[in-house]
């Protein structure tokens, strides 16, 4: 597997973002410092975590993003899109992992236990940022459905869903470390 630098991550997150989406830039590299941190926290720990890996994940897990935004206006799709631009890019397995940061994959993978850490942890991280501030689990959904709820009412369905399963995988992390997920908003 190839792991980028991460400089060549803050290349290929200019060359997609650029400055229209500067934006979503930002969210990704506070989604990487909480990847970083629980990474650290959960190696301290003994689990087996791929410190380089989980940061590069975060890093690129929306790069996909602008072209959903400038073809759907909203959904999931840039798990998909990522994948395939980092693909192209020379970064398939990287692009695997983006694909698992949406929620909807919770439901097409029953078991997040076997995720590696480095995707869980990502997953888990993106939905602890709304833009690029640091929020609680609750504060993440409660923006989740004033920003997608009003769209369906399946939305609004699938986030009360998905919301324990985001629960769970928050309990399967701190189960295994020294702090509560409280320690996660002294990052900002």
């Amino acid at each position: 597997m190839i792991i980028p630098t991460r400089d060549e991550c803050l290349r290929l997150l200019d060359k997609y973002m650029g400055q229209e989406f500067a934006h979503i830039t930002k969210h990704s590299l506070v989604v990487e410092k909480i990847v970083v941190f629980l990474a650290k926290k959960l190696i301290a720990a003994g689990e087996e975590v791929n410190l380089d890996l989980a940061s590069r994940i975060a890093m690129l897990h929306d790069i996909g993003k602008p072209e959903e935004i400038r073809v759907t206006l909203h959904g999931s799709g840039h798990g998909e899109l990522g994948y395939t631009t980092l693909t192209k890019e020379g970064y398939p397995e990287i692009g695997e992992s983006a694909r698992k940061h949406i929620l909807t994959y919770l439901f097409k993978e029953k078991d997040f236990r076997t995720w590696s850490w480095e995707e869980l942890i990502t997953l888990y991280a993106d939905q602890r940022v709304n833009n690029d501030q640091i929020v609680t689990v609750e504060e993440r959904f409660e923006y989740f459905n004033k920003r997608y709820g009003s769209l369906s009412p399946r939305s609004m369905t699938f986030f009360e869903l998905v919301k324990p399963k985001v629960y769970a995988i928050e309990k399967h992390i701190f189960d295994r470390i020294d702090v509560d997920p409280e320690a996660v908003l002294s990052l900002t």
